[in-house]
């Protein structure tokens, strides 16, 4: 018998069915076309075509939603790129999963509820009753409404699953929108972006050559995004370095107009130079002080014993001297011209450099000279510096227009290099380390330094100062620990 009591019936639940089909197979074997879902003794067992949850369809369905989740996955992985033509394969694989969607179509499920709706009323008017011969009637209305019942979860089923593909299509609809919304906004913030790079060259371009270049080298991507090409704007760069190079053309004095530049940039020089009281005429002055008393010294040297054989008669000469390098106005006091002069008439030079310098001095003649001639040095090459010193200043009063090659000719005219001299001098200079001439007296610094690697740091920094008066001790002992970390 097809039919048994339910062993789950609840006299309480009007929902509950007293007699259920002993199994699956038995209903079944009543209507094999039957598939949907069974009220049996063993309890429900779903239809062989699932319709409520698409996600457990077979067959055809199945694979067109396999399919459309993969793409769903793609399309993460798309809407987070950044590239130009992210948007456009969005859209792609959007229209991807709508079609094969729209392949699924709403008809299975029409049709899988419209076979059980008639398998319903075949239940319910043509029941087979074979099984129920002699039972009442109300037994066999109960059987017939029970075989009528089973069909219902498949029918919900087919119309739920119709309703839930229609609410997915109405989604897509939404993301179609999203997705336009996107491209739109992508192509509005490319022609924003190309609009930004396209005044940043204009107004590079408008700042001159040496801007547009930089711009360039700063920002290589702006060209492309500007829509330009490297070739174009490197065209305009060479345009505008020609203009530029016509225009300082033009734009320089004639020859009369830079004699009268130089004329007035002459007496500023002038007036400076002779001021002996202060500024770079002192120093000045002082330079050439020291000039000619290591002229007056170097005479006495003999190169055979690298001695200095100054004979007392010169003493005074030599010792005043010194002195007024050491006098912030350049001249001594004439008392101390007096005392200064009985010391050097008693040939007391030791007495004499000790009143001047406030030092003691020890040592023979020799040694005494030699600290003199060090004192000598050491005053003409800081005087040297100061001087320069003031010469910056006064080249900032340097007519702007004026010919830097006029300029520079002014300004060396009747400068004497105290340095240089030691160096030509018939003892020769007191080091080996030659100034490479470069523009940039730093840059000179520097490469000096690294020519003298092997040299003592100590003893490289003395000689140092002596080739750039430029700069101060402590500007070269600082490049020379920086160039020569080791200390040697």
């Amino acid at each position: 018998m097809a039919l048994v009591l339910n062993p789950n019936f609840d006299p309480n639940n009007p929902q509950s069915q007293r007699y259920v089909f002993e199994s699956a197979d038995a209903a079944r074997a009543l209507n094999p076309s039957f598939q949907g879902s069974l009220v049996t003794a063993q309890g429900t067992v779903p239809p062989q075509t699932g319709t409520r949850n698409l996600q457990l369809a077979s067959g055809d369905t199945q694979s067109n939603l396999n399919l459309s989740n993969q793409l769903s996955g793609n399309l993460n992985n798309t809407i987070t790129s950044t590239s130009s033509d992210a948007y456009s394969k969005f859209n792609d694989a959007l229209l991807s999963m709508l079609k094969q969607y729209q392949t699924m179509g709403t008809a299975n499920f029409a049709s899988q509820a419209y076979n059980a709706q008639t398998q319903q009323n075949n239940a319910v008017l043509n029941p087979n009753l074979t099984n129920l011969q002699g039972a009442s009637p109300a037994q066999q209305q109960s059987v017939i409404q029970s075989g009528a019942n089973v069909f219902s979860p498949t029918i919900q089923g087919a119309q739920q699953g119709a309703q839930t593909f229609s609410e997915q299509l109405n989604s897509f609809g939404n993301l179609l929108n999203r997705a336009q919304d996107l491209a739109t906004q992508h192509a509005n913030d490319l022609k924003q972006a190309k609009t930004d790079a396209q005044n940043l060259i204009h107004d590079a371009i408008s700042g001159g050559s040496d801007a547009l270049a930089a711009l360039i080298k700063s920002q290589p991507d702006i060209v492309k995004t500007a829509g330009y090409t490297n070739d174009t704007l490197n065209g305009v760069v060479t345009g505008l370095q020609k203009q530029e190079a016509l225009a300082a053309q033009k734009a320089l004095p004639t020859s009369a107009d830079q004699n009268k530049l130089e004329q007035q940039y002459r007496t500023i020089l002038k007036t400076a130079m002779s001021n002996r009281s202060g500024g770079i005429g002192l120093q000045d002055q002082k330079v050439n002080q020291s000039i000619h008393l290591r002229a007056l010294v170097d005479q006495y040297y003999d190169p055979n014993t690298g001695q200095y054989n100054v004979p007392t008669s010169q003493y005074y000469e030599l010792v005043i001297g010194l002195a007024n390098l050491l006098s912030p106005t350049g001249a001594v006091a004439e008392q101390d011209r007096r005392e200064l002069a009985a010391k050097t008439a008693a040939s007391d030079i030791r007495g004499a450099l000790q009143y001047v310098t406030g030092a003691p001095q020890n040592g023979n003649t020799q040694a005494i000279i030699k600290n003199l001639i060090d004192s000598i040095d050491r005053q003409g090459t800081i005087s040297e510096q100061l001087r320069q010193g003031e010469l910056a200043y006064l080249q900032g009063l340097r007519p702007t227009e004026l010919d830097p090659s006029r300029a520079a000719s002014l300004e060396s005219q009747g400068m004497n290099s105290f340095n240089d001299f030691v160096k030509n001098g018939p003892a020769g200079s007191s080091n080996n380390i030659n100034n490479y001439g470069s523009s940039d007296p730093m840059a000179d610094l520097q490469y000096t330094i690294n020519q003298h690697k092997d040299q003592n740091r100590e003893s490289l920094i003395k000689d140092l100062q002596t080739t750039f008066p430029e700069f101060n001790i402590d500007q070269i002992a600082q490049q020379v620990y920086n160039l020569i970390p080791s200390k040697k």
